[in-house]
């Protein structure tokens, strides 16, 4: 029976209604528009109808496959129809229906020519809800892999080789996500499945033509055509950075490898191709593409080759450490050295840094070299100062990744204590881009290294795009430029070399120039006062023992460690400035100028000569001139201060003024500027000023010129009339000065007031004469207190900056020489006869605690200080009432007893027994002293509501003015307590513990390394030293325990202490402290602090063995 077609319509459709899956139809022409799809396909996309199914993939099977999924689908699809004699294809993908649920398909196609309706693709789709076909396909991405990439892209090249396409060009991109496992691990295997979702959907919306592959964890791979490769993946690239990478810090690296369609292509090899490219930049931050080239092959291979053997080379030494010069400037002497790794290779030769470096870093092994290089420095380092050998300071380079792979300071410290290297010989440099990399792991970097005692020094300087902020922000040491950035060596250069020079000495660093190569660079560097010079003009990087044989034969000498310092200064003072400068060294002797500008060679008419010359022709021995040079000398570096000399050349009257900015063993360095007054030509206006000066001199005791910009003050005709010069330069320094010896006491806040220099320009333009006027009492040389007008009058044209000081007898000191000595208005207010009684005693009062020896305090009736004298602070070393006010003499803990202190004060507030001559110990500063004390009731409404009470030291009373019989109990240098008197604390100690149950313990300090500081740096230094680690001990250990110094570098204390765990948590806090002692007076020092304990109930100790157990312990 034939079938009419209207029956054979209505069978097709209960055919397709009845099969298991889904069936539809679409057009194989552009837009792919659907034509049919039965009740089952309507049903897999959750619809109701097929209007409604077809209206949400948009009538076209482009909207059937997910998105991300489209271009790659449609590829494979091209390549299987083009690859089937019989049209079929076999596909996989990803749908998403209306109700947002993901399904994965199986999609089989044939693709049917049809006489009406053109080229028709016949679809039969099965719904996966579990991955159970091919493996090929990625269940998380729905991208193809590694199989079904390698087969198309060698059809396509087969293709391309059949149809000759000559002039086709393919590219291979292989794509990485570094950090990809961390991700997994610390956020999970869901965030890990969306990362490379997100980069699945960015590919394939980047890439519209291409076939992208999943091949296996975190790596991609993209077929397509050449044109605009790398653009693309720069896009690629950016957009995942923004959309996902820096969020989860996640970097996506990428690999290119191009080529032409040829039979005998290797797909598999042209994939390895991109592979090596793509890990040769893994780890590299800077670089996320590379396109592969036999070049980056070869370099591919050399990282290999250093990484397999960076091991090896380090235990056999094939890294050796080499040196290169730093020269002091001023000087001409080695005063440095830059410690630079070299490679040489027993297989392959002679490696440059820049390729087993940057290889290191890139694949984070950098700190094992880095380690290594600090090691071998201080070995070196050490090797030479045992053997007596010349050395100096070496700088060493780190790598921020260093920081971010190890503890690179205990790594130092480690060595640095291994190899008993002193820190200031070792110095860390990093560089600008280290900073910007990761700006809060380098701010705690610098922070701890400087905090540790070790010079941090910026390298290549200007190299970066925030020089100036980072400057800013952090500290800095050491300013090093590189002159290979200001080539060729212009004006504009010189410029900016002279700027940044400068710069960093106006906000307290040193400058170091390296790359310098020639004598026009030297010279124009020395011009300008830069401190230190590196590079081939003076020696290239070398072994140490080649390098100091080089520096010999150019007769260049070494720097020793104690003078450092001092050319320090000189180097820092030696600057670029228009007004006349030189730097001098005075032997004591023989003068040197290490420093002379073109304007101060202008000034003494002296613009060719050398400064050789120039020394020679002024500092002639046994001339006039030369004479006048020593006395003037001598003068400024005993004041210490700006000192003027005047004296002529041939026809010039020449003004030299000059003061002391460094000194060391009888050696000074003087800082000086010239003024040729013959020369200027508005001599007439000097004069003027000078008689209008005269004028003011007759009119006042004292015209001083004050700067409140630098805080000093220059006496501008005549001297310091109340001061000593050395103290009265100095604003801060003068006043507390002048205060303490001059004003009287009850004016002293208010003379300090008067003369804040931070206020005065403030005060001053308040006022409507642009003078301040306050009258005060100052003591004169017969000791009494006289008043006198002090004014402050602005200089016109300063900006604020400069006034006239000037003190003047007041009118009442004529009139009254007798007038009470004392300002009693803040003590009386009340007028009345019978108050000139209370005025009287008050008055007596007053001076008594203002300016008596005796040490006044008075109490509460709890014995609580209610006020205390001057020189009762003085004895303690307080600054105000207010550390004492409100306290007890317990919780104060100055007492060796207070037992006898408590009893004698209770007998007075409850009894009124008056206390006599009442002997007793207190501790200040470590020092016992024997007292005397004298103390007695204050009565109030007939009740006791008080004590006052006076006490005098004992021993100053005993020794008076016999200081050799003073130092029988003080040591001079630190001023703690000599052994002597140590011993006797220690009877008084022992007196506690046996009569009171007080337990105590003894700690003993010793800085092992004292003997080298002083050799190295020198006795008066090593004096300095030991003052400040005495003066370390009483502030950490508090004012309460006795301390002496025995020998040397050896301190013991005395203190009460519970427990043996207390006394150890005191001597681990000495320890820490005194080791942070890293500088004194600005000269670097490293301390290495040996501690011993005893506790008086340790087993086997005795009052009379404790002080010998305690020194045996750590003499060994």
């Amino acid at each position: 029976m034939v079938k009419t077609p209207e029956v054979k319509i209505n069978l097709a459709q209960t055919f397709t209604d009845r099969m298991s899956g889904g069936a539809f139809v679409y057009r194989a022409a552009e837009g792919h528009e659907l034509l049919y799809a039965n009740q089952n396909m309507v049903h897999l996309f959750e619809c109701d109808t097929y209007e409604e199914f077809a209206e949400f993939v948009g009538n076209s099977f482009d909207g059937i496959v997910n998105a991300s999924q489209l271009q790659s689908v449609q590829k494979e699809i091209d390549f299987q129809i083009y690859e089937s004699q019989n049209a079929y294809d076999h596909i996989f993908y990803h749908i998403r229906t209306k109700k947002g649920n993901v399904r994965l398909v199986e999609d089989y196609g044939t693709l049917v020519s049809d006489e009406k309706e053109g080229d028709l693709f016949y679809v039969f789709v099965v719904s996966r809800e579990f991955e159970i076909a091919s493996s090929e396909l990625d269940r998380v991405t729905g991208l193809y892999g590694k199989a079904r990439f390698v087969n198309y892209v060698k059809s396509m090249n087969d293709r391309a080789v059949h149809l000759q396409l000559n002039e086709a060009e393919y590219a291979i991109v292989y794509i990485n996500l570094v950090n990809f496992k961390l991700l997994n691990i610390n956020k999970g295997i869901a965030e890990g499945d969306a990362c490379l979702m997100i980069m699945a959907e960015i590919l394939s919306a980047i890439y519209d033509d291409a076939f992208i592959s999943r091949l296996s964890d975190d790596h991609f791979a993209i077929f397509t055509d050449a044109y605009k490769a790398k653009e693309r993946t720069e896009a690629a690239s950016r957009m995942f950075r923004e959309k996902y990478g820096n969020r989860q810090n996640i970097q996506s690296k990428y690999g290119i490898v191009r080529f032409t369609p040829d039979i005998h292509f290797d797909v598999e090899g042209t994939l390895s191709q991109a592979k090596v490219a793509c890990d040769f930049i893994k780890y590299d931050y800077k670089t996320d593409i590379v396109e592969y080239s036999e070049e980056l092959a070869k370099q591919r291979r050399m990282e290999e080759y250093v990484l397999g053997k960076l091991d090896e080379a380090l235990e056999k030494e094939w890294i050796q450490v080499y040196f290169q010069p730093v020269v002091r400037s001023l000087t001409q002497q080695l005063c440095g050295l830059e410690s630079l790794a070299r490679w040489i290779d027993t297989e392959v030769g002679f490696l440059p840094p820049g390729e087993f470096i940057e290889t290191l870093e890139k694949n984070r092994k950098i700190h094992k070299l880095d380690c290594y290089v600090v090691e071998k420095v201080c070995e070196q380092i050490n090797y030479r100062v045992r053997h007596q050998l010349p050395m100096v300071p070496v700088s060493v380079n780190f790598s921020w990744l260093d920081f971010s792979s190890c503890d690179m300071l205990s790594e130092v410290e480690r060595c640095v204590e291994k190899y008993d290297v002193p820190r200031d010989f070792l110095h860390i440099e990093i560089t600008e881009s280290m900073i910007a990399t990761d700006e809060a792991l380098m701010s705690e970097v610098i922070r701890k290294f400087r905090g540790a005692g070790y010079e941090i020094w910026m390298d290549d300087f200007g190299s970066g795009y925030s020089s100036l902020t980072i400057l800013k922000d952090y500290e800095f040491d050491m300013l090093k430029f590189d002159m290979r950035f200001l080539t060729p060596f212009t004006e504009k250069a010189r410029d900016i070399v002279r700027s940044t020079t400068t710069m960093a000495k106006d906000i307290g660093i040193k400058t170091l120039a390296e790359g310098v190569e020639t004598k026009e660079q030297l010279d124009f560097l020395r011009s300008i006062g830069c401190g230190k010079i590196q590079g081939y003009y003076y020696g290239k990087p070398e072994p140490i023992e080649s390098m100091f044989a080089h520096l010999e034969e150019k007769k260049i000498t070494i720097e020793k460690r104690q003078w450092r310092h001092f050319y320090d200064m000189a180097s820092f003072y030696a600057r670029y400035t228009e007004s006349p400068l030189e730097i001098v060294e005075d032997n004591g002797t023989t003068f040197r100028t290490l420093f002379m500008n073109e304007a101060y060679r202008k000034q003494i008419l002296q613009t060719e000569m050398s400064l050789e010359e120039i020394d020679a022709h002024l500092y002639r021995p046994g001339t006039a001139l030369m004479r006048k040079y020593r006395a003037f000398a001598d003068l400024a570096e005993e004041s210490g201060n700006t000192e003027t000399i005047y004296y002529t050349i041939g026809s010039n009257y020449l003004r030299f003024r000059a003061r002391t900015i460094s000194e060391y063993e009888g050696h000074h360095i003087l800082k000086g500027e010239i003024y040729n007054i013959t020369a200027d030509q508005n001599q007439k206006d000097t004069e003027r000023l000078d008689r209008k000066l005269r004028g003011l001199n007759g009119l006042f005791e004292v015209v001083h010129l004050l700067n409140v910009e630098n805080e000093s003050m220059i006496p501008l005709i005549g001297r310091f009339q109340y001061l000593d010069a050395q103290t009265g330069m100095d604003v801060n320094k003068g006043n507390q000065k002048f205060v303490q010896d001059f004003v009287y006491p009850s004016q002293r806040e208010a003379y300090l007031e008067f003369l804040n220099p931070k206020t005065i320009a403030e005060r001053v333009g308040c006022s409507k004469r642009g003078t301040l006027m306050k009258l005060f009492k100052i003591r004169q040389n017969d000791g009494s207190y006289q008043w006198r007008e002090i004014y402050l009058m602005e200089i016109s044209a300063t900006g604020g900056k400069e006034y006239l000081f000037c003190i003047k007898m007041h009118q009442d000191s004529f009139q009254d020489d007798k007038k009470s000595e004392v300002d009693l208005t803040h003590i009386i207010s009340e007028e009345g006869k019978e108050q000139e009684t209370i005025l009287e005693y008050a008055n007596l009062w007053d001076n008594m605690v203002w300016n008596a020896q005796l040490k006044f305090f008075w109490k509460d009736e709890k014995r609580r200080f209610r006020g205390v004298s001057q020189s009762f602070l003085d004895f303690y070393g307080f600054k105000s009432q207010d550390e004492v006010i409100g306290k007890t003499d317990e919780e104060m803990g100055w007492h060796v007893d207070n037992l006898p202190y408590q009893n004698d004060e209770w007998e007075v507030l409850r009894n009124g027994k008056r206390v006599i001559n009442a002997l007793g110990q207190c501790i200040v500063r470590g020092v016992v002293h024997n007292i005397v004390a004298n103390k007695m009731p204050v009565y109030g409404n007939g009740k006791i509501v008080g004590l006052v009470g006076y006490f005098m030291d004992y021993d100053e009373a005993r020794y008076g003015e016999e200081e050799q019989l003073l130092n029988y109990r003080i040591d001079a240098i630190t001023k703690l307590m000599s052994p002597h008197a140590f011993m006797d604390a220690l009877i008084d100690y022992s007196t506690q513990f046996n009569e009171h149950n007080r337990n105590y313990g003894m700690i003993v300090l010793q800085n092992v390394k004292h003997d080298r500081i002083t050799e190295t740096l020198g006795t008066e230094l090593g004096k300095k030293l030991l003052a400040k680690m005495g003066q370390m001990i009483v502030e950490v250990a508090g004012k309460t325990c006795a301390v002496t110094r025995v020998k040397e570098s050896t301190f013991i204390m005395l203190t009460y202490a519970n427990s043996w765990i207390e006394l150890e948590t005191i001597a681990s806090k000495l320890k820490k402290a005194m080791e942070e002692i890293h500088e004194v007076d600005g000269v670097s020092v490293t301390i290495r602090v040996e501690v011993a304990t005893k506790m008086r109930t340790d087993e086997g100790v005795t009052d009379e063995n404790i002080y010998q157990r305690t020194l045996e312990k750590i003499m060994g």
